[in-house]
């Protein structure tokens, strides 16, 4: 059982470049599971993560300041449970995601999958599924908040949903500038 007073401990913490690869990270319970705090590079390539629950801190990928790059590619998130998206950009980071999977995903607050709010940093997603995750609020899928720009190529969403009264974009929610091009949206109950 975790205490409030560990909730700021994280599996990993990061404060600079790093790389996970052909790893599973499963059932972590320690707040988000990668912390970046401070500027610096991540790749996270062919990595599942799954049944991790970050639903009192953030998220599985937290990038909270600082800048620089994050790719995912070739990666699976599914059935974690977090605060504010799978991934949680809320710093100068860009985000690219490619040919990943976001599958059943729990979120509380907005974005289901990703939530993208960053400070002058982009998020470009190509060639990727999200499937049945949800969001409390905005963003059944992906949230794009007021300070990010955002493109979506050749992805496919279905049955992304959010849960709240009044909130919006049972796949994605946008508060600034998306592009969204050759790709499906598809609600099987709409």
């Amino acid at each position: 059982t975790r205490r409030s007073s560990d909730l700021a401990i994280y599996l990993i913490q990061s404060n600079g470049k790093f790389t996970i690869k052909n790893s599973n990270i499963t059932k972590s319970m320690s707040g988000n599971v990668i912390q970046q705090s401070k500027a610096g590079d991540m790749l996270i390539n062919n990595t599942v993560f799954e049944d991790n629950d970050a639903s009192d801190s953030y998220a599985v990928i937290s990038l909270d300041s600082g800048s620089g790059n994050l790719v995912v590619e070739n990666s699976k998130f599914i059935s974690n449970n977090v605060k504010q998206g799978v991934i949680r950009g809320y710093s100068s980071h860009n985000l690219k995601v490619n040919s990943s999977e976001f599958i059943d995903n729990v979120n509380a607050w907005d974005g289901g999958a990703i939530y993208a709010n960053a400070y002058g940093g982009t998020l470009d997603i190509t060639d990727s599924k999200f499937i049945n995750n949800e969001a409390g609020r905005n963003g059944g899928a992906i949230y794009v908040g007021w300070k990010a720009t955002a493109t979506i190529d050749k992805s496919i969403f279905i049955d992304n949903k959010v849960t709240g009264s009044g909130y919006h974009g049972d796949a994605i929610y946008n508060g600034n500038m998306l592009t969204v091009s050759n790709s499906v949206l598809l609600n099987k109950d709409s």
